[in-house]
């Protein structure tokens, strides 16, 4: 079970995804389906975000960063070097496993 501090955090970033994803697309001037169509994901999966029927996942979050360049990871939408933030995550993994495997 999740305690208060894990669910106010998931609470915190899906507000901050949701308003990066809406500053974006505004900033783009596109609506949901042109939005959608330009980022590869279905209108469906954009409306539902909006509408808050469903939270941004990682997964998608980080999809949307690398193909807008535009930091939704975090929330901010500050424009990002993917590839420098994919070095950082994978430095992070092997940091990690390594203190788990206790190399």
């Amino acid at each position: 079970m999740k305690n208060k501090s894990t669910k106010s955090h998931a609470t915190t970033t899906a507000a901050l995804r949701l308003a990066a994803l809406r500053r974006v697309r505004t900033e783009l001037g596109l609506n949901q389906t042109a939005f959608a169509a330009a980022v590869g994901m279905s209108k469906d999966a954009v409306v539902s975000w909006e509408c808050g029927r469903n939270r941004i996942s990682d997964r998608s979050a980080w999809r949307l960063t690398a193909r807008l360049g535009r930091n939704l990871v975090d929330g901010t939408a500050a424009p990002v070097n993917v590839a420098e933030m994919v070095a950082s995550r994978v430095r992070a993994f092997e940091r990690d496993l390594r203190q788990q495997l206790g190399l």
